[in-house]
């Protein structure tokens, strides 16, 4: 008996295994056929021709389903604003503009300080971004709170 004929653990007998080049699901998905997300994409992106007034406009269909529910919303349809407001959520609309690194950075420092106090707790600052490898540390806001 040679290695190949041997017959055990995911070791199927030479008969059953798959022949070289062919699939093990033959009629499988094809080849270029599109997921359920590319297909929504697709659709979303595809451009309609709409009519305001007397201009023509060409819009994606997202666009003008954002714009019905608008209206709708403006309407007092709670349902469309609902809609809009899972849309803004899913697109982070409502949050504020994530801190870019070395963007952020603020101060509190407690009462009225002199020149030197408020120039140390600067540099203290400063040294505390650096140690962070914060490189724009110079462009951060400074909020003074009293």
């Amino acid at each position: 008996m040679s290695r190949d004929d041997y017959v055990g653990h995911k070791r199927p007998p030479v008969k059953n295994r798959f022949k070289k080049g062919q699939s093990g699901n033959p009629s499988g998905r094809p080849k270029g056929a599109k997921n359920a997300k590319a297909v929504f994409v697709d659709l979303a992106n595809r451009k309609v021709r709409i009519r305001e007034g007397t201009k023509v406009k060409y819009l994606t269909q997202f666009q003008v389903v954002l714009q019905a529910a608008y209206l709708k919303a403006m309407k007092g349809d709670w349902k469309a604003a609902e809609f809009l407001h899972k849309i803004g959520k899913t697109l982070a609309v409502f949050e504020p503009n994530p801190s870019e690194p070395g963007r952020h950075g603020v101060i509190i420092v407690p009462g009225v300080l002199s020149q030197e106090d408020w120039e140390r707790e600067v540099a203290k600052y400063y040294a505390k971004c650096a140690e962070e490898d914060l490189k724009k540390a110079k462009a951060a806001p400074l909020v003074i709170s009293a």
